[in-house]
């Protein structure tokens, strides 16, 4: 028979308020779980020619624009095919743009992103001859920063050609690759070819990387500028064309000798404490802006004055999956002091795509 004493009951209750308390406990957590899950959706699609053969747009600038929020833009890039990806957008209401020199640009309708939803877009692209405004270069006027908006000249080189600089972070955040450097040393006064030396660097880049690389730059930029006189460090274009530079670097517009390419000169504001400065140009095609190529000199960071290098980088296409990206394939380094020189190959694989945005 059952046990009906006082003591009995008094058991029985206590457990069964145990069981209620231990049940509103699991629903209270499982509610804060789903509560503490970002209410989120997945965006991707093609980018495609509108003309007849609608063939892929590939590394083209994707911009997810929020509608009616202050919430800044995602922005990735099309793959080799030309497909877009982007995961863990906040629920709400979206455009897609679509930049890329030689087309139109492309804004599609209103995308409306739901928490677990798959938004698929196709975006179609019209190829167009570049209409930029004719770039009028005004030689001797140097602006730096916010002042550059007040030179439109200046404004419309440096805002093109950082375009450039987004497309290949952008292809370095969603590829891994290798990047191999030849060095070819010649001592001063032995330009024979008998006293070479060779050395070869050899670089992993993984998009996991790019972050963790990119803040040791600037932290060994900020320890010692531009490097030493027995250790230069060259800077890419992603170094000159970044924001940080328009703020400690003035820039103006130069023509070159031969007038077919048109440069973005530059050169620092104030002295440093330590290591070298740089100064030099950013030379760029007139129509299209893609960059060409870096001539720059290594000058004492506290006196600014007498060059202790020339040091030049040259540009041109390089294939990633049946595509092309610009990216540097030569140049030259001269050390005055010494007059030695030394030539430099860059060379590029094992492209991989290995992150979406």
């Amino acid at each position: 028979m059952p046990d009906t004493t006082p003591s009995a009951r008094a058991r029985t209750l206590r457990r069964a308020l145990r069981r209620t308390l231990a049940a509103r406990c699991l629903a209270g957590a499982a509610a804060r779980a789903a509560a503490a899950q970002p209410a989120t959706g997945t965006v991707e699609g093609v980018a495609r020619s509108s003309e007849g053969d609608a063939a892929p747009i590939p590394f083209a600038l994707v911009r997810l624009v929020p509608v009616d929020t202050q919430q800044a833009p995602i922005q990735g890039i099309t793959n080799a095919n030309g497909r877009f990806h982007f995961g863990a957008v906040p629920a709400g209401d979206y455009r897609l743009h679509l930049l890329r020199i030689g087309y139109a640009p492309v804004v599609s309708p209103v995308l409306p992103v739901r928490a677990g939803d798959t938004v698929q877009q196709v975006l179609r692209g019209a190829a167009e001859a570049l209409r930029l405004a004719a770039v009028v270069v005004h030689p001797g006027r140097c602006v730096q920063g916010d002042a550059l908006a007040e030179e439109p000249d200046v404004a419309t080189l440096w805002n093109e050609a950082r375009k450039g600089v987004e497309l290949r972070r952008g292809v370095e955040l969603r590829y891994g690759y290798t990047r191999t450097v030849r060095t070819t040393y010649e001592p001063e006064g032995q330009r024979d070819g008998a006293h070479q030396r060779v050395t070869t660097d050899r670089l992993v880049s993984r998009p996991d990387s790019i972050p963790l690389r990119e803040e040791r730059v600037r932290q060994l930029r900020e320890k010692e500028g531009y490097g030493k006189p027995n250790a230069l460090r060259v800077p890419s274009e992603k170094e000159l064309l970044g924001e940080e530079f328009a703020t400690t670097h003035c820039l103006e517009t130069v023509p070159s000798d031969d007038g077919k390419l048109v440069g973005l000169r530059f050169r620092p504001t104030a002295r440093q404490k330590g290591g070298l400065a740089i100064r030099g140009t950013i030379w760029l095609a007139p129509t299209t802006f893609l960059i060409q190529r870096l001539d720059l000199e290594h000058v004492d960071g506290g006196k600014l004055d007498t060059p202790f290098s020339a040091v030049r980088i040259d540009y041109g296409d390089v294939a990633i999956g049946g595509q092309s990206l610009r990216l540097a394939v030569g140049g030259d380094v001269a050390i005055f002091a010494t007059h030695a020189h030394s030539t430099l190959e860059f060379s590029y694989g094992d492209f991989e795509e290995v992150r979406t945005p």
